[in-house]
């Protein structure tokens, strides 16, 4: 379990790039905005499958993150941005696995202001501070939870992408 949400990893690849490029175009759909697909959805009729990714593919670039379904952790979904390089047995892909900088933004918010009412209570109230600090670590461990258990898919995914086990 990740403490802090972001993670860097390499995998080296026995596919090219160009075979990793073509398998993430064939796997995910295009990028869209959360608002557009929700609306395309409501006006078929369908849903989103959430087991699905959508790719930005810019050169040897690429940006991943998984479909939001009616039940999945929306704010909790991580980003993948990934770079392909050309290796001598395949392709080396460089991977960074984070959050979304509007959660980031909402984590730092919440925990912020739930450590200084917690330190500005503990001159006053022990009862107080401990109520601070109980928030602070549900607020973190919400956090926490959600993105760990969204990046079992990612990984999961990216590996079959790639082409290792």
């Amino acid at each position: 379990m990740n403490l802090i949400p972001f993670e860097r990893i390499t995998i080296q690849s026995p596919l090219d790039a160009q075979r990793i490029q073509a398998k993430l175009t064939e796997l995910t759909e295009p990028w869209q905005m959360d608002a557009t697909r929700k609306l395309k959805a409501f006006r078929n009729g369908s849903e989103s499958d959430p087991t699905k990714f959508e790719a930005k593919l810019n050169g040897n670039s690429f940006i991943l993150r998984r479909i939001n379904g009616k039940l999945s952790n929306n704010g909790f979904r991580p980003i993948i941005r990934g770079r392909l390089i050309k290796a001598q047995n395949g392709t080396i892909a460089r991977l960074t696995f984070r959050q979304q900088s509007v959660t980031v933004i909402g984590l730092v918010t919440w925990t912020t202001i739930t450590l200084i009412m917690a330190l500005l209570s503990l001159a006053t109230s022990l009862k107080m501070f401990l109520t601070g600090l109980f928030f602070f670590l549900i607020g973190y461990s919400m956090f926490l939870v959600g993105y760990n258990s969204e990046i079992k898919y990612y990984k999961t995914f990216v590996k079959n992408v790639l082409g290792t086990k």
